[in-house]
């Protein structure tokens, strides 16, 4: 029996085959990042591109709407397209070897140098990232201008989270460096990750390959979250003492938050739609979402609105009321149901479209977890509830799109992409007791911790 109760579970064994797989799918990923650069500079195919077209086809994946077509551009900016998809391809293959349990408990010396190699890797990488971005103009990067912005946004919040991970570890606050650098992780692996769904919807579906990634992009960074968050719940935590909960933003702040998406939600979803727009002028009649966006709308607003007083809740280790459970599952059913009346091949309209497919999945998939999860401190409910109030950040990236000379449609696609990233940030800082290094986390409970190492 002893040696039965020794012995790793089924769950155990299926967590370190899945933690193996995606650590050698990111060193490939590493690889192939570094032979693009090979490519690029003898105006040649890269390996991926290859591989993506065996799968899918030659006009998808080297045709001219496929990022292969985009060499021209890339080979006007060489030096720092370079440092970026060189550096963060080596950098997230060393990276992944950090979230390896086993090797940063035996060698931690070799853990804290190679933690300092990623975190000058990534940096340096991301600001050829930017370098590139600042020499190229919005609408010659890929896809379309909106993608440039999410761009900015994706390497600014990197750098951010290297910031915040050398801040907390300088203060010996190892679980929120942890948290920090498992963030910067999620921003990596939208790489990987995107090459990934470009090959699978090239397979499965009609769209091109721009089309396909204004769709993907709009959940790509939730999706990422949501995979270190994983990582985080079962496998991160347990290594680092147990710790209370806190809200991230604070409680007060929160509740503004509540007020906001409510409002915006009820302008967007039930005025706008019968021509009472508060965007008129900037957007035309067809831009504005259908009539049918009051069946979101109204449970959106309700949910946003008692969204704050849920995570406190939550934090406070109380279990999710009924009638919460019900507005999240109205909300994702309507999202996806909104998704249906969308129609229009331009990849902004399809980003939308999948915007709202991707958001009524993710949120019925983080309800579903929520629901059955056996253990109390699950994050699900936390992750799920702080997407419900995405909308109250839409007017602000509404704004940076417009003072960027952009459309209405780009705009959108825009603000509804980063806010849905931004939240779940949000929720990931609250469900994992991650503190901020100033003093906006004033809510806290003691009755619900983090899992104990």
């Amino acid at each position: 029996m002893a040696a039965t109760m020794a012995s790793p579970s089924t769950a155990q064994r299926a967590a370190r085959w899945a933690w193996t797989a995606a650590a050698l799918a990111c060193v490939l990923f590493g690889v192939m990042a570094i032979e693009f650069n090979f490519a690029l500079r003898a105006d040649d195919s890269n390996w991926w591109a290859r591989v993506q077209s065996a799968l899918t086809s030659a006009a998808y994946s080297l045709g001219p709407a496929s990022a292969h077509a985009m060499a021209p551009t890339y080979r006007r900016a060489l030096a720092a397209m370079t440092s970026h998809t060189a550096l963060g391809g080596a950098t997230l293959a060393l990276a992944v070897l950090q979230f390896a349990p086993g090797l940063r408990r035996r060698y931690r010396r070799a853990h804290r140098w190679a933690g300092g190699a990623v975190i000058v890797g990534a940096g340096a990488s991301m600001l050829g990232a930017l370098t590139y971005l600042a020499r190229t103009p919005l609408s010659a990067v890929y896809a379309s201008p909106a993608f440039g912005l999410a761009l900015w946004a994706l390497a600014l919040a990197c750098l951010a989270y290297l910031a915040l991970a050398v801040v907390a570890i300088r203060r010996r606050d190892y679980r929120s460096h942890m948290g920090y650098m498992a963030l910067m992780m999620a921003t990596l692996l939208t790489a990987p990750v995107l090459r990934f769904e470009w090959a699978l919807l090239g397979m499965g579906s009609s769209y091109d390959m721009s089309q396909v990634n204004q769709g993907v992009v709009a959940s790509l960074a939730v999706l990422c979250n949501l995979i270190m968050s994983l990582w985080m719940h079962h496998i991160g935590a347990r290594d680092l003492p147990a710790r209370a909960r806190q809200c991230v933003p604070s409680l007060p702040l929160l509740s503004l938050y509540g007020f906001g998406a409510a409002l915006v939600v009820v302008l967007e979803g039930v005025f706008a739609p019968v021509g009472l727009d508060a965007l008129h002028g900037w957007r035309g009649d067809a831009e504005r979402l259908p009539w049918l966006a009051m069946v979101w709308a109204l449970p959106a607003a309700a949910l946003a609105w008692r969204a704050p007083r849920d995570i406190a809740a939550a934090v406070a280790g109380q279990t999710l009321a009924a009638s919460s459970r019900a507005l999240l599952m109205m909300v994702a059913l309507a999202a996806l149901l909104l998704a249906s009346q969308l129609d229009g091949r331009a990849v902004d309209v399809v980003g939308q479209r999948f915007y709202w497919a991707s958001y009524g999945l993710l949120s019925l998939l983080l309800l579903g977890a929520a629901r059955f999860s056996t253990r109390r401190d699950e994050p699900w409910t936390l992750l799920l509830l702080f997407l419900a109030l995405a909308p109250v950040l839409w007017p602000l990236l509404w704004l940076v799109a417009w003072l960027c000379g952009q459309t209405y449609m780009v705009a959108m696609w825009f603000a509804a992409t980063v806010a849905l990233a931004a939240m779940s940030t949000q929720g990931f800082l609250t469900a994992f007791a991650i503190r901020l290094p100033f003093g906006a986390t004033a809510h806290s409970s003691g009755a619900l911790r983090s899992p104990a190492g």
